[in-house]
């Protein structure tokens, strides 16, 4: 399994704190920000912020950029000072005001909260404003419903929790903060069962809750859009895949923008592919620019590329060329050449804070989550990028998958993979690595006939190669097999796996019969010779002549 990242370095600017542009020049008399999310049963949030004053100066708040709202003065004089943009969701307004101001700000937003029965989780658009002034939060939820877990930005907290008429809901009264910008997310238990649709396309089939549908509907035409791509990097067939949506369930699984589950086609004696498990996060809903499409790419390239022959075992290479080529192909299709600049910049800053010395990522294994992720995915990130920008790109990589197709080999070790990247870009990167922290030994592309076992089947002894006249065959009988896998074609996968067993199990035995039948041969040649020296009297010499009758 694979979890993207989260693009933190992307995303991170609009889902978490937005430091303001402009502090007011004059402190702000007391005044009071309220914030007010009322969630309906389909998930729909109107949000309602009003302002109210009791002196006059200056003050601040962040306002949505991606929604209209209504702005309504309610008493007193509002005076626009400046409004400035900030990162892709808001922008900071600052303003004038007298005593007695009163104004309201309201909107509504269809992706505020997402339900997958039994469960639901409310998500609220940022609240930020001058920390000189007081802030509360109210979150109302519908009726039926029953609240499980609440948060303050990362911090669970009991809040100040009412119930209306069957209608529960929490209150905030926000902490004072050096820069007041929160978020709160609150998890509640819904009533009625899930739903669900199926949405096809070629081999892939998303199946989401019935509401959201038209996501399901856009994640096939996205598909549709950017699977010649997948085909023609890795050279593989249409890979069947099963995609699902899910709801995060607390604040930091808003970063865990999709993840992947593998069925490896090469465990031995396999004869059925199980359809690949793709799960998006529902929050991608809720992303600028091209989020959904390149954590769909991300999630599927790691589909396509163990198929290819790049084992999963290289969890730092499969996650590192995975969000490299999905810049790469959105770049393509989109003819934003600029894209992904960021994330690679930050991979760049990254790899040289920590002195370029990347060898742990050797050690990342497994499908969760690593401590410290950045860390990790921003130097698995750096490692390929550099590769990829350093020449040829799009086709340096397809031309590297095109040789490990072309050996029938599942890649799973460092030296394999510097030898591949090596051959594609046609020069030894063997010193690259080295100087990056890496440890490995030069390998061969093919390994030794009837040593090694492509596809994870392990190590043989020696003397069991030694002894077995079709060591050759066996070998060859794994190639075939490994490419029916990647062709997708798994009864002949079962057939030829089953054959080289046979001559790997079967050889030896002959190999042996056949040594100790010569051995009983040369033993039975050796003992009759034996008895014939044993059995021959040579003639005594006569003392004279022979006599004759």
């Amino acid at each position: 399994m694979s979890r993207l990242w989260g693009a933190a370095a992307a995303i991170s600017i609009s889902l978490i704190a937005l430091h303001p542009l402009h502090v007011a020049a004059q402190p702000a008399k007391p005044a009071t920000f309220t914030y007010r999310f009322d969630v309906a049963e389909n998930g729909w949030i109107n949000v309602s912020i009003t302002f109210e004053s009791t002196g006059s100066g200056t003050s601040w708040l962040m306002v949505p950029t991606y929604q209209k709202f209504d702005f309504t003065v309610e008493s007193g004089n509002f005076e626009n000072v400046s409004w400035r943009r900030y990162g892709p969701f808001y922008a900071n307004q600052t303003f004038n005001f007298t005593d007695g101001t009163s104004f309201e700000i309201s909107y509504s937003y269809r992706f505020g909260a997402f339900i997958v029965e039994p469960t639901g989780a409310f998500f609220s658009t940022l609240v930020g404003f001058d920390p000189r002034t007081r802030g509360s939060v109210t979150v109302s939820l519908p009726p039926g419903v029953s609240i499980l877990r609440t948060y303050l930005n990362k911090a669970e907290l009991e809040p100040d929790s009412r119930s209306a008429e069957g209608a529960p809901s929490i209150t905030y009264d926000l902490p004072k903060e050096n820069v007041a910008l929160y978020r709160v997310m609150v998890i509640f238990q819904v009533p009625g069962e899930l739903q669900t649709v199926e949405r096809t396309s070629g081999l892939l089939t998303v199946t989401a809750p019935a509401r959201y549908a038209d996501v399901a509907e856009n994640i096939t035409r996205l598909y549709d859009r950017y699977l010649h791509y997948l085909l023609d990097l890795t050279g593989v067939g249409e890979v069947p895949i099963n995609l699902t949506l899910y709801m995060p369930s607390s604040p930091d699984e808003i970063f865990t923008l999709g993840y992947t589950s593998v069925s490896s086609p090469y465990e031995l004696y396999d004869n059925v592919i199980t359809p690949g498990s793709v799960s998006l996060n529902l929050i991608l809903v809720r992303m600028v620019g091209s989020q959904l499409q390149n954590t769909l790419i991300h999630e599927l390239l790691h589909q396509y590329m163990l198929r290819a022959g790049l084992s999963t075992e290289l969890r730092w290479a499969h996650e590192g060329m995975a969000q490299y080529l999905s810049i790469l192909i959105v770049r393509q299709e989109t003819g934003n050449s600029s894209y992904g600049q960021e994330d690679i910049q930050a991979a760049g800053k990254m790899a040289q804070m920590l002195n370029y010395d990347l060898g742990f990522l050797q050690d990342w294994r497994g499908g969760g989550i690593p401590e410290d992720s950045n860390k990790y995915y921003l130097s698995s990130l750096y490692i390929f990028s550099q590769i990829g920008e350093g020449g040829g790109g799009f086709d340096l990589y397809k031309r590297f998958f095109h040789l490990i197709r072309e050996d029938g080999v599942l890649v799973n070790t460092t030296g394999q993979l510097v030898s591949y990247l090596s051959k594609a870009a046609g020069s030894d990167l063997s010193v690259d690595f080295r100087r990056l922290g890496f440890r490995f030994s030069t390998v061969q592309s093919t390994p030794p006939a009837g040593v090694v076992v492509p596809m994870g089947g392990g190590r043989y002894p020696p003397l069991m190669v030694e002894l077995n006249p079709f060591s050759a065959l066996a070998w060859e009988m794994d190639r075939m097999s490994v490419r029916a896998a990647l062709a997708g074609d798994m009864s002949r996968v079962g057939a030829l796996r089953s054959e080289a067993r046979a001559f790997r199990v079967l050889g030896p035995l002959m190999g042996a019969s056949i040594i100790a039948g010569a051995v009983t041969l040369i033993s039975a040649a050796s003992w009759a010779a034996g008895i014939r020296r044993r059995s021959y009297r040579p003639p005594r010499a006569s003392p004279g002549p022979p006599t004759y009758p």
